[in-house]
């Protein structure tokens, strides 16, 4: 989490991972039910060679805002960061890493396990603004 909205950015991972030398192949937008709620984000993969061999991760990723929201991507985040009185709030990322020669069904299964597991925190996190 960050007390300036806008302190997202360089952690926001179209921006983070190719900074580290992944490349990104795909984003899929994502939507969560968990626990009453949904969660929406995107699924980023990247892959990268290493040492002669393809290695990739998928990153579960979503923002929170003290408002309550959950965002998928940095346009909400650059919405609230924008609006000089929400700005001081700032906001909180979920990521959930995941090796990228898992399957689908295996990913998705961690991912919501992951996710109903804090979701008590995220809770908190979104009341944080009211």
């Amino acid at each position: 989490d960050c007390t300036d909205a806008r302190d997202l950015v360089c952690h926001y991972p179209p921006v983070c991972y190719p900074g580290q030398g992944w490349k990104l192949v795909s984003k899929q937008p994502q939507e969560w039910p968990v626990k009453g709620d949904k969660i929406v984000g995107t699924n980023y993969e990247f892959s990268r060679i290493a040492f002669e061999s393809g290695t990739g991760i998928l990153a579960a990723n979503s923002m929170i805002l003290p408002d309550g929201s959950y965002k998928a991507d940095m346009r909400g985040i650059e919405e609230a960061a924008a609006n000089v009185q929400q700005r001081g709030y700032g906001a909180a990322q979920i990521q959930i890493i995941l090796d990228g020669g898992m399957g689908a069904l295996e990913r998705e299964k961690i991912i919501r396990a992951m996710l109903e597991l804090h979701k008590p925190l995220f809770d908190a996190i979104r009341s944080a603004g009211h």
